[in-house]
């Protein structure tokens, strides 16, 4: 298993040749990976989709097979789904995330964590406009 993680987290159609078989090699030892990472590629070919109908009906039986595997890893991923399954719609609706809003909290954040003890806040706001402009 050592140095077989990557093979596993990496999408089956950017692996090389050499890479594609180690990871035949490993998933004909246990059958548990084999089926969760069949449920990675499954899942991740749907939000290649660009039509919302055809992705959303591929999602929804995605979940079903999920649910049929009954790998407990997999249950708290359905939970998560159901809960923002609207912003799921919206992403195959406008093709649109919010990755840009978390990429400037987390800049904010940064800014903050090393200002920690100063007490001016409009130096604290022009140092996010600098940094986010």
């Amino acid at each position: 298993m050592k140095h077989k993680r990557f093979l596993i987290l990496y999408r089956n159609k950017n692996l090389n040749k050499e890479q594609k078989k180690n990871l035949n090699e490993l998933m004909k030892q246990n059958k548990i990976l084999y089926e969760a990472y069949l449920l990675k590629e499954q899942v991740l070919s749907i939000f290649d989709r660009k039509q919302k109908n055809i992705a959303l009906e591929r999602l929804s039986s995605w979940e079903k097979n999920v649910r049929k595997a009954k790998i407990k890893e997999f249950q708290k991923l359905l939970k998560t789904l159901e809960h923002y399954w609207h912003g799921i719609e919206n992403y195959f609706t406008h093709h649109v995330t919010n990755s840009a809003s978390e990429g400037y909290n987390n800049k904010i954040n940064i800014i903050k964590r090393r200002a920690y003890g100063f007490k001016d806040i409009e130096y604290f706001k022009l140092k996010i406009l600098q940094s986010c402009s």
